[in-house]
């Protein structure tokens, strides 16, 4: 799931690379690039968080540890990092309502990463820490749009 989600990254950036040189096919690109992202995100953000690999999805043993609090909490995590990455695409796209899909992702975000520190958080806890990491992140990454774009 890392190799994907970063190679899905990585053409996120290629495409944004080709967007400020102004180049052609680059607005499909991006369009493409943020859409696979986004749909990444949405579908398989309760086992990206939860550190189940593809081939596990599908099995009751990857599931064994790991309670209903933050599968549910990384289902919700995962669509907000879906809005947020289509904010991004609209705001360079200068699409209209970018500044409030954007808004709306990350205030999810952080409402859910407050949810997971109080419910669940422990020290043995890899969850808050893919999180916020995640959150850290996409926030600076779309607060320079939000505001630099």
């Amino acid at each position: 799931m890392k190799k994907i989600e970063f190679s899905l990254i990585i053409i996120l950036l290629i495409s944004l690379l080709l967007k400020l040189f102004h180049l052609s096919w680059s607005g499909y690109t991006l369009f493409f690039g943020s859409l696979f992202l986004s749909s990444f995100y949405y579908v398989f953000g309760f086992a990206i968080f939860n550190k189940i690999g593809f081939r596990g999805i599908i099995k009751k043993e990857s599931y064994s540890d790991i309670s209903a609090r933050p599968i549910i909490l990384a289902i919700a995590f995962g669509w907000a990092l879906s809005a947020t990455t289509v904010g991004w695409m609209f705001k360079l796209e200068q699409l209209p309502y970018a500044g409030y899909i954007i808004m709306f992702g990350l205030i999810t975000a952080l409402i859910i990463l407050v949810f997971s520190f109080i419910l669940d958080f422990s020290p043995n806890q890899f969850f808050f820490k893919i999180i916020a990491s995640r959150l850290v992140i996409m926030g600076l990454l779309s607060l320079i749009l939000f505001y630099l774009a």
